[in-house]
């Protein structure tokens, strides 16, 4: 399964593990919170194994509004972890497709309910290039008053993209997706 998961929003609550975006028999994409921190992971199921890719960030903010997003390129069997449009970490692993169905805010309907704010979710069935990851990031920044989350060198941290990213004959400053 070739996806790309981006997410704005945040957590009220760090007490305890939430689920923000996860299937049924497998985690696509999941802002985890644990006692007094935020840690965001993707974590895919194989049959009854975990490939789990944690983000190296950990904070104590609740209420602050942020971008997170998780790419899986299949033909690699590799997933990255994005935060406010900086790479943060990958694994390798492969997965089991997510045929049960598809929660947002919680792990399966019941299970480790979301506890704080979504904005937006897009997801996309293949894993984008990076110059459309970064409109996409681009987009969802500057319409969420986030583009100052962006890293200085983001090619979208001092001007909006000026196309809809559903446009898929969208350019980028006269450069087409690859």
């Amino acid at each position: 399964t070739t996806y790309s998961v981006f997410f704005i929003g945040y957590t009220t609550n760090t007490s305890d593990y939430r689920a923000a975006i996860a299937g049924v028999t497998d985690t696509i994409y999941r802002i985890q919170t644990t006692t007094g921190s935020t840690r965001f992971s993707t974590q895919i199921a194989n049959s009854g194994s975990w490939t789990v890719v944690s983000s190296s960030f950990s904070s104590s903010n609740t209420n602050v509004p942020c971008l997170l997003e998780t790419t899986n390129t299949a033909s690699a069997g590799t997933y990255s972890i994005y935060y406010n449009g900086t790479f943060n970490n990958s694994s390798t692993g492969t997965a089991v497709g997510t045929s049960a169905g598809l929660y947002i805010g919680s792990a399966n309907g019941t299970n480790f309910p979301w506890s704080g704010y979504v904005g937006e979710v897009l997801i996309f069935n293949k894993a984008l290039s990076d110059v459309y990851r970064q409109y996409v990031e681009g987009y969802l920044a500057w319409k969420w008053g986030l583009q100052n989350n962006l890293p200085l060198t983001h090619y979208y941290y001092n001007e909006a993209p000026t196309h809809d990213i559903m446009d898929y004959n969208f350019c980028r400053k006269g450069r087409s997706e690859e």
